[in-house]
């Protein structure tokens, strides 16, 4: 493993968080704009579900690509983030329409973001991050 990438718990932190944002990108473009989506999220507080989505999405992305800028090879990082780029809309495709069309998906996915930032910065993960902004 050390011949492909050394620092191989940067690469599975980056894929993770990066795998959630590019899902979580493809299943809220689907809602986008707010009055092409679908008739139950463009009602009562599906709007604002779409807005944390977008914005949990951005933290993760930004989040995976400063650790991927830090601490990962060039090579691994287009390698690796363009394979997952590449597959995240087969993970949206399989969702039955409950969970892609409605709010609970949004919520969920919400839930999902939250999960994973949460994870990043127990683990650590984050740490090369204090380089970036300080601490």
């Amino acid at each position: 493993m050390d011949a492909i990438e050394p620092n191989w718990r940067a690469l599975i932190a980056f894929g993770l968080a990066w795998m959630i944002a590019c899902v979580g990108f493809f299943f809220v473009s689907g809602s986008l704009p707010i009055r092409a989506a679908p008739k139950a999220v463009q009602t009562g507080v599906g709007p604002l579900l779409i807005g944390f989505n977008l914005a949990g999405v951005v933290l993760l992305a930004a989040g995976a690509l400063v650790i991927a800028v830090l601490e990962l090879r060039v090579t691994s990082l287009i390698v690796f983030g363009g394979l997952i780029f590449l597959f995240a809309p087969f993970a949206i495709q399989d969702l039955p329409a409950r969970l892609k069309d409605t709010q609970l998906g949004l919520c969920l996915f919400l839930a999902i973001e939250a999960i994973a930032l949460i994870v990043l910065s127990v683990s650590g993960a984050i740490a090369p991050l204090t380089r970036v902004f300080g601490s």
